[in-house]
């Protein structure tokens, strides 16, 4: 069973843990097996010079979030950057093995980490694949 979701709306990412709209792919299993999630995710930053600029992006189910133990990407532009527009694309695969029947969800989701408070981080487009495996 294959699904898969592109987006290409512009959703700010807090220092919270933001959820990345219409990214959530959805499956309903008949019994046991493993997901396989594939996403490429181009974010869109503001970074100003003298100041570092962070992020963190996340696959997982949706009730994972931004947790620690969680697949992401961790990015940082230093301060040396200079200032400027800057549009990292990220690539996320992880694996979740599931015991049972039943629906699962599964989301991109990031908070920012910014020193300068007029920098920004937003996910600007993104496409997820998810493959289910019966067991």
């Amino acid at each position: 069973m294959v699904e898969e979701v592109y987006d290409q709306a512009t959703t700010a990412i807090t220092s919270f843990c933001t959820v990345y709209a219409h990214s959530n792919l959805t499956f309903t299993v008949s019994g046991p097996g493993t997901f396989v999630l594939t996403a490429s995710v181009v974010l869109y930053l503001f970074h100003t010079a003298g100041y570092a600029t962070g992020y963190d992006v996340y696959i997982g189910n949706a009730s994972s979030g931004c947790a620690a133990g969680s697949f992401f990407v961790e990015g940082t532009l230093q301060s040396s950057q200079p200032t400027g527009n800057y549009e990292p694309d990220l690539c996320l695969t992880e694996s979740f093995s599931v015991g049972a029947a039943g629906t699962y969800t599964f989301e991109i989701t990031g908070s920012a980490v910014m020193t300068q408070t007029t920098d920004s981080t937003d996910f600007w487009y993104a496409s997820e694949v998810g493959v289910f495996y019966p067991s």
